[in-house]
């Protein structure tokens, strides 16, 4: 019996253990314990704790810390509060439009229709109590593509590793493309 890799394809003997290459959380130090909401907040001052740690949305998610922030959102560690499994919750930095709000929510439906391993798949949409919008992901622990740069010798990457990194990339925007959905 054997199994096959979902970042490489590569075939490999049930039981038997995989390094893979395309892996890129190898080297990383894997299993280590969530903060409480408490303790993801220590050592902030009064005006940068964030409100929604600590929260539950829709009673199903307990947000448990701040994962990243970009331009239109930030995303969040939560654990569901039946199942226990940990989750990323995406929530858009202020109250949008209604048209910023409906292309938020055709984004979730396009998204939760993709099973693939080089997409995130969207578990769940909702809205909080001021009306801005979430949603509910699977959370990928993992370096992000800046952080593996930084820690790269003069910010560069083995020629190797981008190639790699460049098909799974394309791999996941085809499957996205042949669904008729265009990337924005």
């Amino acid at each position: 019996m054997s199994s096959r890799c979902t970042l490489c394809g590569e075939l490999f003997s049930a039981g038997a253990e995989h390094v893979c290459p395309d892996d890129l959380t190898s080297g990383l130090e894997q299993d280590q314990p969530l903060p409480s909401p408490a303790e993801s907040q220590v050592g902030l001052a009064a005006e940068e704790l964030d409100p929604l740690i600590g929260t539950t949305l829709a009673d199903r998610y307990t947000v448990l810390a701040r994962v990243s922030q970009g331009g239109m959102g930030v995303v969040y560690r939560a654990r569901h509060t039946l199942l226990g499994s940990i989750v990323a919750v995406k929530v858009l930095l202020k109250q949008e439009d209604e048209i910023d709000q409906r292309r938020f929510l055709q984004e979730a439906q396009l998204a939760s229709k993709i099973a693939h391993p080089n997409i995130v798949y969207i578990a769940d949409y909702g809205l909080l109590p001021d009306g801005r919008p979430y949603l509910v992901m699977e959370y990928i622990e993992g370096p992000t593509l800046g952080r593996v740069l930084r820690r790269a010798k003069g910010n560069r990457i083995d020629t190797l590793r981008a190639c790699k990194l460049a098909v799974q990339i394309a791999r996941g925007m085809q499957v996205v493309h042949d669904k008729g959905i265009v990337h924005r």
